[in-house]
C-alpha cells in the first residue's frame, strides 16, 4: 500500500473513531498537498470534519470545493 493510501486510511479511521486530537496531530505532520488528497477521498461529512480540524493558518489558504 502506498504512503498516501495509508495516510488516507489513518485519517478515515481516526475520523470514524471521533479521535479529533489524533486527526489534528496527523494533519500537523503532513504537507498541504497530502491533506488536499485526503479531502478528495472523503465523503461530505468527512470534508467538513477534516476542514474544521485543520490548523487555522492551513484552513484559510484555499477554497473548498476546488475551483476548476
Amino acid at each position: 500500500m502506498e504512503e498516501r493510501d495509508l495516510l488516507n486510511t489513518k485519517i478515515k479511521d481516526l475520523l470514524a473513531q471521533r479521535r479529533w486530537t489524533g486527526v489534528r496531530e496527523v494533519l500537523q505532520e503532513i504537507p498541504a498537498p497530502d491533506i488536499a488528497d485526503s479531502l478528495l477521498n472523503l465523503d461530505k461529512q468527512g470534508h467538513i470534519l477534516l476542514f474544521r480540524l485543520l490548523p487555522r493558518p492551513s484552513a484559510g489558504r484555499g477554497s473548498w470545493p476546488p475551483i476548476p
